[in-house]
């Protein structure tokens, strides 16, 4: 189906994409993209965003370093999207329950902005500043 809207798009304007959102874990991403670049041209990358808000709050880069590289085997047609905030909630549930807590402890504290116990309902300018103080 992926394909078949990839296809469509194309046909009826060039510089379309096909932007995904789908969080998953890097070694399931090839159904998005296809294993040619076929489907998705472009996707969020949910994974390195939670290794971000790790690094923003404890300075350390080596989790960030590592999801990057553990997302950047995909097509030579395929992107993708690295943001600070989407409309949705902080999602932090790839980490580990040390690692969320340490964002929990910088980026949401109190316990009514966390959210199914994997994020945070924070807007990001909130977020930013609880960051860096």
């Amino acid at each position: 189906m992926i394909t078949q809207l990839h296809q469509y798009s194309q046909w009826h304007k060039r510089d379309a994409i096909l932007l995904g959102e789908a969080n998953v874990d890097p070694k399931d991403q090839e159904p998005y993209f296809g294993k040619d670049g076929q489907n998705m041209q472009t996707m969020f990358n949910f994974f390195t965003n939670q290794h971000l808000f790790y690094a923003l709050a404890t300075s350390e880069v080596k989790l960030l370093r590592k999801a990057l590289e553990d997302t950047k085997n995909i097509p030579p047609t395929a992107q993708w999207a690295h943001f600070l905030r989407n409309h949705d909630e902080v999602d932090l549930g790839r980490l580990s329950d040390k690692e969320r807590d340490q964002v929990y402890a910088k980026c949401g504290p109190d316990t009514t902005i966390q959210l199914y116990k994997r994020g945070i309902r924070r807007r990001l300018g909130l977020l930013c500043l609880v960051i860096a103080v």
